[in-house]
């Protein structure tokens, strides 16, 4: 019986140190455990229970160390540059297990806090967004419509011989280019992007509205050509890349034109209907400009646009202003510390019907008229 009890005891004992368990330190009977192989059995399980788990431990560790790679990784981003450094150095520790583990939970508590606050933040802006890609869409319909509405005001008088009837002035988006309400908005938000994502400083006015078009329509995409100015009313349209090299009696030409559409676009966007485009002066255009047939062709341009010319020059070229039939000779007058203008000399040409009165504006603060 003793030998058996001795013999079941040893049987434990090699079962316990397969299972890596010391002896009970205080020799309590392991009767209970039923028989010798009963107990092997109940080892054996231990023991595979046991590796299982050292192997979930391993690869559970395992994880965490690639996680914690992964995050030093992630944390060293390039996209994080502008992030405060102390906070990107806190995910770039050597141990990044044992210092976050702890407050690993309160951490992504914290952050996903902070992501619901950023997108609601960005839903905030897609709606800015949103208001600012419909202003600009809206601006730059506008602007086409204008270019548009520039193009058929440039229709020339027909008491111009060959030019009457012709539009002097061809230019906006080529017909290829779409300009449909969802494409035009697609590309102002491209704009939008490009302009906040640059981090300079947002161009206003003027500048904005020509890139936002010249986005919508496109580089190349433009048209641009005027009318050629020619003694002879000859109909040759060229692009504006070649006015450079006109002479100086073309550019003013070409110049008055557009003086005379761009009034007529002012007047019509103001709803306004003015029959005459008021007086246009010209700072010493004959300096640039002297040649006589230019200067009666400007002067036909003139009169067929309601424009009263006044040429201001210091050029004493009689034959070209000769051209002229009222011209007023000017005389500079010191006195008490300033200089003043004074008329030294009128000369009237024998056809010039200067004693009529063609035109009067009157203007008055007071809107109320009283007859005397």
């Amino acid at each position: 019986m003793r030998g058996s009890a001795r013999e079941r005891a040893t049987g434990l004992a090699h079962l316990l140190e397969l299972l890596r368990v010391d002896h009970a330190p205080d020799g309590s009977d392991a009767s209970d455990v039923g028989s010798l192989d009963d107990a092997h059995t109940a080892v054996t399980g231990a023991r595979a229970a046991v590796d299982a788990a050292l192997a979930e431990a391993r690869k559970a560790s395992r994880t965490v160390e690639d996680v914690a790679r992964r995050i030093v990784v992630w944390a060293a981003s390039d996209r994080f540059a502008a992030v405060k450094p102390d906070v990107r150095d806190r995910f770039r520790v050597a141990d990044v297990a044992g210092e976050l583990a702890p407050v690993a939970d309160t951490l992504a508590a914290d952050l996903a806090v902070y992501a619901t606050n950023l997108r609601e933040r960005l839903t905030d802006l897609e709606e800015d967004k949103a208001v600012v890609v419909t202003a600009m869409t809206g601006m730059v319909r506008q602007a086409l419509r204008s270019l548009a509405r520039a193009q058929s005001l440039s229709e020339l008088p027909p008491t111009l011989g060959e030019w009457a009837g012709q539009r002097f002035l061809e230019v906006g988006p080529r017909a290829s280019v779409e300009t449909a309400d969802a494409v035009v908005r697609d590309r102002c938000a491209r704009l939008v992007d490009a302009l906040t994502a640059r981090g300079a400083e947002v161009p206003r006015g003027l500048e904005l509205l020509w890139q936002a078009t010249d986005a919508v329509v496109g580089d190349g995409n433009w048209r641009a050509r005027v009318l050629k100015p020619s003694t002879t009313f000859a109909v040759e349209r060229v692009s504006v890349e070649r006015m450079r090299k006109w002479s100086g009696g073309e550019k003013v030409t070409i110049s008055l034109l557009l003086f005379c559409m761009v009034a007529k676009l002012r007047a019509t966007s103001r709803g306004r209907d003015v029959p005459g485009l008021g007086a246009l002066p010209l700072d010493n255009p004959l300096g640039k400009a002297n040649y006589v047939v230019f200067l009666d062709l400007q002067r036909k341009v003139a009169a067929a646009n309601g424009v009263q010319l006044i040429f201001l020059t210091g050029v004493g070229d009689l034959k070209a202003v000769g051209r002229f039939p009222n011209i007023i000779r000017m005389r500079n007058v010191a006195g008490r510390g300033r200089r003043y203008v004074r008329q030294e000399e009128r000369i009237l040409a024998g056809t010039d019907p200067s004693d009529a009165v063609d035109t009067t504006r009157v203007w008055r603060a007071d809107p109320v008229m009283t007859l005397m």
